[in-house]
């Protein structure tokens, strides 16, 4: 039977920009009889999840949070950018809002890459669950981009992302659902990091419940939504291995091991 490690191995090979090297950002924590409950053994992968990864290429390419040099991290432009150059896998670093949707942005960036400062003042150190979606979307996270090797102005404006928006841009659309002008037919999958889970309890399952309205996740993965691809383009949108779930918390590991019923790959 293939360990985590194995996981690891082939998913995180190659990315457009920045990895986990080690484990110096998994926050140690310990897990007790209850937490360990939650599965058999987390070590090993289910038949299921051996199938799953079986749709995965040996080296897949994973956009960490879309690209960091030739745009804004995290925003649309930074997705479309990573799905046009050919990406198999969109990585987002997932958090939820203080009323249950579910969005796409690195930890406790939002002072430094946003105007929160601006529009929320007292609060530039807030996490993000401390705003609700439409709190979030107010916000500016683009005009702090300013690239030091390349000149590429013009990103202000640009708003947090909510996951049913980055997989629309996994489908060759613009975040809002309408058809992308500048779509070459890539189909990328989405690789998704669950950032700092011991802030936002539950995000598990809503994960678990938006993927399967999305059509992106179903407890029988032979009905997982059918999405259009095109010769010679990546494709992974359209295949069981569409989806992989990783965390940096042990706790969040069992959990998703628990939500998922041991039917997608994880990785730590």
């Amino acid at each position: 039977m293939k360990t985590i490690s194995k996981i690891l191995t082939v998913v995180l090979l190659l990315m457009i920009t920045g990895c986990i090297k080690n484990d110096t950002y998994v926050v140690p924590e310990e897990i007790d009889q209850a937490q360990a409950a939650l599965t058999v053994d987390v070590r090993s992968l289910s038949d299921q999840q051996l199938t799953v990864q079986n749709y995965v290429k040996e080296r897949p390419i994973i956009a960490h949070r879309g690209t960091t040099n030739y745009a804004p991290q995290g925003t649309a432009a930074a997705y479309r950018f990573a799905r046009y150059v050919g990406a198999d896998y969109l990585q987002i670093d997932l958090q939820m809002t203080s009323d249950g949707f579910l969005v796409a942005f690195k930890g406790d960036d939002l002072a430094g890459k946003s105007n929160v400062d601006e529009l929320f003042p007292g609060y530039e150190n807030a996490p993000v669950n401390h705003f609700t979606l439409a709190e979030l979307k107010t916000l500016d996270i683009g005009s702090w981009f300013a690239s030091t090797t390349y000149d590429r102005p013009g990103f202000q404006g640009l708003k947090i992302l909510t996951l049913e928006e980055i997989i629309n841009i996994c489908e060759g659309k613009l975040e809002d659902g309408t058809p992308d002008p500048a779509d070459t037919g890539n189909r990328p999958g989405i690789y998704i990091r669950m950032y700092d889970p011991w802030l936002n309890i539950g995000i598990e399952e809503k994960l678990k419940t938006e993927l399967m309205r999305l059509g992106w996740y179903d407890e029988n993965l032979d009905n997982l939504r059918p999405i259009t691809t095109f010769p010679d383009k990546v494709a992974v949108a359209n295949t069981k291995g569409r989806v992989f779930l990783a965390t940096l918390q042990n706790a969040s590991l069992l959990k998703l091991e628990e939500v998922f019923e041991g039917k997608l790959p994880l990785a730590q």
